[in-house]
């Protein structure tokens, strides 16, 4: 919805309007009370895009705003400002992901190294983009977050007072809370058991708290309510567990391939075990 009485549609226009995958590339405006086939065209891509889709971002402030996004291949996409005055180019790299806004700024992580205003931002990173900057030819940037060699983001969720980031450090789940204090942005880990994955469950941009889910090996998927302007975690409820946990505990080593690279990876055991290279192992691995 672009307000009450205006409805922003992406759908088979007819002959020539799908791309070659079968998506929409054509986005009309279509009044309330109307035909459908009397709605006004706003945006077209091309036949061999993937698709064009329109969606609103709503910001701390209650202000909404609504963008278009092209989808020139799976991997790459351009993104457009919707104004009163017309569509406006948002200045990005191809590979990069709006995630929200909060406080005027866009909230973007980056899927490529990008080098604009003679700084780099690695690929990975979650930056912020004040809106009124972000369809200039230099847009503001601020840079929230840049994941080490093992670190990635997974989940950026935006409440009222902070943006937060789950992911992995070393493949042990993470959650991080970000504010913005002037035109600086201070980030701090929100306290959460080890060894598991780390998924925000819900947040909202007109809300101080959010919802996030944990699991571990001996863990039971469990919902943490986050509270003090998700600052802090409390455990709300949890899935019925499968079997008694209390006599296993999980630890983390590392192997040395030949070339050097050190693999993580976990151990589930008895706590009782004797540690004499005796014991039978279910080894599963996923490499990415």
């Amino acid at each position: 919805w672009l307000d009450r009485d205006t409805l922003l549609v992406a759908t088979d226009w007819g002959q020539g309007s799908l791309t070659v995958s079968g998506y929409p590339f054509i986005l009309k405006s279509w009044r309330r009370g109307t035909p459908l086939s009397s709605a006004q065209e706003i945006a077209r891509g091309e036949a061999s895009d993937v698709s064009i889709t329109p969606f609103t971002v709503d910001d701390t402030d209650g202000a909404q705003h609504s963008f278009v996004v092209r989808a020139l291949t799976f991997f790459e996409t351009s993104y457009r400002l919707i104004t009163p005055s017309g569509l406006r180019d948002v200045t990005l790299p191809r590979k990069s992901t709006i995630q929200g806004l909060y406080r005027g700024r866009l909230i973007v992580t980056l899927e490529q190294e990008w080098q604009v205003s003679g700084h780099v931002y690695p690929n990975g990173a979650l930056i912020a983009i004040p809106l009124n900057t972000a369809t200039g030819a230099a847009p503001t940037i601020e840079e929230i977050f840049a994941p080490g060699p093992r670190q990635s983001i997974e989940n950026v969720a935006i409440t009222h007072d902070a943006v937060l980031v789950a992911g992995f450090d070393n493949v042990r789940g993470r959650l991080q809370r970000f504010a913005l204090s002037g035109h600086t942005w201070t980030g701090a880990p929100v306290a959460l058991p080890l060894t598991g994955v780390i998924t925000v469950a819900s947040a909202d941009p007109a809300d101080t708290h959010a919802f996030v889910t944990y699991e571990g090996f001996l863990t039971p998927q469990t919902l943490y309510a986050l509270d003090d302007h998700a600052s802090t975690a409390r455990s709300v409820r949890a899935l019925t567990p499968q079997f008694d946990a209390a006599p296993y505990v999980t630890e983390q080593f590392e192997a040395i391939s030949r070339d050097g690279t050190r693999v993580p990876y976990f151990v589930v055991h008895r706590r009782d075990m004797a540690l004499n290279g005796q014991n039978p192992t279910l080894l599963y691995a996923y490499g990415g």
